[in-house]
């Protein structure tokens, strides 16, 4: 195969679409942090026309009443969920912000009927959020109690985020067990396992690397290959780098080892030299040239000047020429120099 500008593209495709995944997770801790901060503005888009002043004074009427007296203030909220005109979805977010704040069992039961029940996807999603804030059992009976049931699968991906965020052994097993549930859609399986590498710690990475072991499905190694590059340790990278030198997986899982451990700098062009050396196989070589192409360091340059200059087979050379021309590097302009003036 040649691996041209087409290739590279998909490669980098790649790379944005798990960094926008990176960012999704960084955006739903912000989200929460923000929103605590926002107050009575929480959830709601503030860009209103002057015919949506009755409803600012509404949220705040209702920000100020729950701030006094939650009690009082708890069946004006279960009438505002209880409204099914479009004009109300805002306000019956923002309700399920004020329920949040003050977490009685009955404002969690509330909470809930409005993520089972409202017409409105938007307003669903936000309860889950929610949910995902309020700490303690019964948040999380009502988070497990929403992934049992029927869902669209927007809610059900807010549902493993609000799972992901409740720090106990039992949530933490419910999130391995959607992982390795066959019966589980497999972008459910996909986002657990997601999250489930957002945790850093070791017993993270023997469930992720022991899920590996018996998964059959090409994308979900994938995204469980993925996981683990994120937690960055040594014994994670001994893992991927034992997955690239593998010739009983597959060169999809190989290619990926390599470029997922590229990508967190577990692989310099050091160690990227050694395994080009030692294989043999096209593919392989093709994915190092790439790897070390994406890399900044002198080690990779020297790599990709070595492959140029010496390599027997001419379409690795020729690869090493392109990634040379896009690196910027002098050493690399002075040896294209030389190949045009032979």
């Amino acid at each position: 195969k040649r691996m041209g500008r087409d290739d590279a593209a998909r490669e980098v495709d790649r790379e944005v679409a798990r960094e926008l995944a990176r960012e999704d997770a960084e955006a739903a801790r912000e989200r929460s942090r923000e929103a605590r901060e926002d107050g009575p503005n929480a959830g709601v888009d503030m860009d209103h026309d002057d015919d949506d002043g009755e409803m600012d004074t509404e949220m705040a009427a209702l920000h100020a009443l729950m701030q006094m007296n939650p009690e009082r203030a708890l069946p004006i909220l279960k009438k505002v969920l209880a409204r099914r005109d479009p004009g109300s979805t805002e306000l019956r977010s923002h309700a399920l912000f004020l329920l949040a704040q003050n977490p009685s069992d009955e404002a969690q039961a509330v909470i809930l009927d409005a993520v089972r029940n409202d017409p409105d996807i938007e307003v669903r999603k936000n309860g889950v959020f929610w949910l995902s804030q309020i700490p303690g059992d019964a948040s999380l009976e009502a988070i497990l109690e929403l992934l049992k049931s029927s869902q669209p699968e927007e809610v059900k991906e807010n549902a493993i985020f609000a799972l992901s965020q409740h720090d106990s052994p039992r949530a933490r097993g419910a999130l391995r067990n959607l992982a390795l549930d066959p019966k589980s859609s497999h972008h459910v399986r996909e986002q657990s396992v997601f999250w489930i590498g957002q945790d850093k710690s070791p017993e993270s990475l023997e469930f992720l690397k022991a899920i590996y072991a018996k998964e059959t499905e090409d994308d979900l190694k994938e995204n469980i290959l993925f996981s683990i590059s994120q937690h960055q340790s040594e014994a994670s990278s001994d893992w991927l780098l034992g997955r690239a030198r593998d010739p009983k997986e597959s060169m999809d899982v190989r290619k990926n080892a390599i470029f997922w451990l590229g990508q967190t700098g577990a692989l310099g062009g050091t160690e990227l030299k050694e395994i080009y050396r030692t294989t043999s196989d096209t593919e392989m070589k093709q994915q190092i040239i790439f790897v070390a192409s994406q890399q900044s360091s002198d080690e990779s340059v020297d790599l990709l000047l070595e492959i140029a200059k010496s390599d027997l087979n001419k379409e690795m050379r020729r690869q090493a020429i392109f990634w040379l021309g896009q690196s910027g590097d002098e050493r690399a302009l002075k040896y294209l120099e030389s190949l045009v003036g032979e």
